[in-house]
């Protein structure tokens, strides 16, 4: 059995787990005094559409520059396809396949907010879960931010932005887009 288990919740940032007896939480909430923004189900085998849980809203990005914003429920890092709508009411999902993504970014809000400088650097005494690392895009865009696990062998890895008032939560980057990940 590896990381994660049928039946269970498992963050892979702090690696915490629930169990059936332990409380549900939702997106955002924390534990342990961490911020999680990954505390969904994560099984051995792909996840069916959990109509029980919230609609999460993501922007995709993909190599050949296509911007499509909506939500969804089953994504899932292993899975070659997830469930996306384009508004949280739509009533028939369209799976998307992970091939020629780049990311996945998991927002706060769809327009973000246009006054704000996002800071792509990290600042001395700055808390970061994991390892910082500065990702370059096949197309030559640069991201910076803190991964708890990559391997290069694996379909993707989560990115937690440097700046943590970023419009983006999280971002799952598609290992295949990367052109250069390196140890800050």
């Amino acid at each position: 059995m590896g990381l994660f288990y049928v039946g269970r919740w498992r963050c892979p940032l702090c690696l915490w787990g629930v169990s059936a007896r332990t409380p549900k939480r939702r997106w955002g909430e924390s534990h342990r005094a961490l911020q999680c923004f990954v505390a969904m189900p994560w099984t051995d085998t792909r996840p069916q559409r959990n109509r029980d849980m919230e609609p999460i809203k993501v922007v995709l990005r993909y190599t050949d520059g296509a911007i499509l914003k909506g939500y969804t429920q089953d994504f899932h890092p292993e899975s070659p396809a997830f469930h996306f709508h384009k508004d949280s009411q739509e009533t028939s999902p369209m799976e998307m396949g992970v091939e020629g993504l780049k990311a996945l970014f998991l927002v706060r809000t769809f327009g973000g907010n246009p006054d704000y400088r996002e800071r792509k650097e990290f600042i001395e005494g700055d808390k970061s879960y994991g390892d910082r690392v500065e990702v370059t895009f096949e197309d030559g865009e640069v991201m910076r931010g803190s991964c708890v696990y990559y391997h290069p062998e694996r379909p993707g890895f989560f990115l937690l932005p440097a700046d943590p008032r970023s419009n983006n939560m999280l971002i799952f980057v598609v290992t295949a887009a990367v052109k250069n990940l390196r140890y800050l």
